[in-house]
């Protein structure tokens, strides 16, 4: 129902396009970035769910990376990739906030670097607690940031709290029908109205997706006004 978009950060095209097929096949959305400037400028133009991350210890402070981007992005879930690591900078790495961590064998494009290695970490990365429910974050609090995060025209950050709302709780309509909210307001009126009714599937009584659905499907020249 709600698409996980990964994005590969690795220098090397085969690492990037062997990962990325490996994902694909198993139905997620893949995209990718040989350099974090490349990274920078996906993340300001669509929300991502998890990075897998190339860091290389000689050019940059992996751990200052990290940290930075869970600071600019709190709903990311990081999985650090190297071929060169020791266990101490391992440890180091996911105490800055990586969910994991894929130490890359000589050869990487043959096992064990396989299919099922990939796909498993990432769905444990998704399945892994997040950064949030340390904070004990309830359903309403993701909810309440996202549309902060929407008042101020960060619609990226928003959808980013509204899915992790969906992870808390899929049995509540409130984050379809937000989420719907978003995506008809900036264009994309067919995936909105399956959000909708995604919602109202949920709770048929549930009055906001009603609403939006049937503005949407009857004044299509209007857009959504958010609210709860």
């Amino acid at each position: 129902m709600l698409p996980t978009t990964v994005l590969v950060i690795h220098h090397d095209e085969i690492y990037r396009a062997t990962v990325s097929q490996f994902l694909e096949s198993a139905s997620y959305a893949v995209l990718q970035a040989n350099t974090l400037e490349i990274a920078q400028v996906i993340f300001a133009e669509q929300h991502v769910d998890v990075v897998i991350l190339e860091l290389v210890s000689s050019q940059v402070d992996e751990v200052d990376i990290i940290r930075k981007l869970i600071q600019t992005y709190p709903y990311l879930r990081i999985i650090v990739t190297a071929s060169h690591s020791s266990i101490d900078e391992a440890v180091s790495i996911i105490k800055a906030g990586a969910i994991d961590f894929i130490q890359e064998p000589h050869g990487y494009v043959q096992k064990p670097f396989s299919a099922r290695t990939i796909q498993s970490v990432v769905r444990k990365a998704l399945e892994s607690p997040h950064p949030w429910a340390k904070l004990e974050a309830a359903y309403e609090t993701l909810l309440q940031v996202a549309r902060d995060y929407i008042s101020r025209q960060d619609y990226n950050q928003a959808i980013g709290f509204i899915k992790e709302a969906f992870r808390c709780d899929p049995a509540r309509p409130e984050a379809l029908n937000l989420l719907g909210e978003v995506e008809e307001f900036l264009g994309k009126r067919l995936e909105a109205l399956k959000k909708y009714r995604a919602a109202i599937d949920l709770d048929p009584t549930y009055q906001p997706a009603q609403i939006n659905l049937h503005r949407a499907t009857t004044r299509l020249h209007t857009r959504p006004k958010f609210g709860k």
